[in-house]
């Protein structure tokens, strides 16, 4: 197939002979012939491009690869178990004025772009608050919390908030978690408007919460959302701008947190471009303190709610606090494992993504992180 990432369409002017067992021939775009006889040579690589030849896209295993220089802190084994076939979907026709855009284009244009520092996106948050919002009140009280409270925990891209749930049961003073969607007891801020950024940030400086958690959207940075994805090249500037967005305001908040002695941790799947920007790169060289740990989901009952089958899905956590005690559930999946795609046809779930189910932290592991922060907050009081 002229789609075959394998052997490049193979035959036929000087392509490189189809690969010997061929799993599947829709592996995404097209590749140039040269590049896709390249595959013979068996170079290793970890780029975790969707297009690599080598890696195809990265192996799901190795996650103790380099990624910007941060390597996973804790060794992740192989799963006991592979997961089943992919159902690699047919491109289809574009409609005219669409194109694809890969991960390794969206590196190019980070470097293009001119990014504003971490630094300088922290005073100006800061003038911002000063200048524009006026506060009669404390920033506290501007989201309905008293003034000088002080916080064990605060979750930043909250989602459903189960890690908020489960740290208040652990018995510790907690803040709103904060999302787009409102939940009970949560704070709903939409965080492309740089006065709620400002406003985050003043209660940051605050409420001063012993341990920040952000979970900023990743869909955009993740190689399964390239596979079959065509947009106009606007559309395409609008999404990287609003995700490039959500990002440098997870790590600035990340940034302040650390400068101040706090504990703190990003999630977003190991595999997720994002950790190769430079901003990222900013983070990472002023806190080296910060380590990537890396466990399967499915070891805290990660599964398909109609099917049941364990999901194959790495969960990343950035912090500079030692995760070991989550990090070190294995894999003991004795069933293949299935694969996060396509939407439910039936049951409780029916039209839901299966990547939004899998977006939701599994609440053992939401009650194992509760009490590894309740350790963290303890020591430091």
């Amino acid at each position: 197939m002229p789609e075959c990432a394998l052997c490049g369409g193979g035959g036929g002017d000087g392509g490189a002979a189809p690969a010997q067992g061929c799993p599947s021939p829709r592996l995404g775009p097209s590749l140039p012939r040269d590049v896709a006889a390249n595959l013979a040579a068996g170079t290793p690589c970890s780029c975790y491009m969707p297009e690599c030849v080598h890696c195809l896209g990265g192996d799901v295993d190795a996650t103790t690869k380099p990624l910007t220089g941060i390597v996973a802190a804790n060794e992740v084994p192989r799963c006991r178990t592979p997961a089943v076939t992919k159902t690699w979907r047919k491109r289809g026709h574009w409609r005219p004025g669409h194109v694809g855009c890969t991960l390794a284009q969206e590196l190019e244009e980070d470097k293009r772009i001119e990014a504003e520092r971490l630094k300088d996106r922290i005073y100006r948050l800061a003038q911002v608050y000063i200048l524009s919002l006026q506060p009669a009140l404390s920033a506290l009280e501007l989201i309905g919390r008293q003034r000088g409270e002080r916080w064990d925990f605060w979750e930043v891209f909250s989602g459903t908030g189960r890690f908020t749930a489960a740290v208040v049961v652990a018995g510790l003073m907690v803040g709103p978690p904060v999302d787009i969607i409102r939940f009970p007891g949560g704070l709903a801020l939409d965080l492309l408007l740089q006065k709620n950024q400002a406003l985050l940030q003043a209660v940051l400086e605050e409420a001063r919460p012993r341990w920040l958690h952000l979970g900023p959207p990743c869909t955009y940075w993740t190689p399964i959302s390239r596979c079959t994805a065509s947009k106009t090249p606007g559309t395409w500037a609008l999404l990287r701008a609003n995700a490039r967005e959500l990002w440098f305001t997870a790590l600035q908040m990340a940034f302040l947190q650390s400068q101040q002695g706090r504990k703190g941790s990003i999630e977003q799947p190991p595999r997720c471009v994002s950790w190769r920007l430079r901003a990222t790169e900013e983070f990472y060289i002023e806190h080296p303190d910060w380590k990537l740990f890396v466990w399967p989901s499915c070891a805290y009952g990660m599964c398909d709610p109609i099917t049941g089958a364990p999901w194959q899905k790495r969960q990343g956590f950035l912090s500079n606090a030692d995760l070991g005690l989550v990090a070190s559930r294995r894999c003991t999946c004795r069933v293949p494992h299935g694969v996060v795609q396509d939407r439910i046809k039936s049951g409780p779930w029916k039209g839901w993504r299966r990547t939004t189910i899998a977006g939701q932290y599994p609440k053992e592991m939401c009650q194992k992180l509760a009490s590894v922060v309740k350790r963290e907050v303890s020591a430091m009081s």
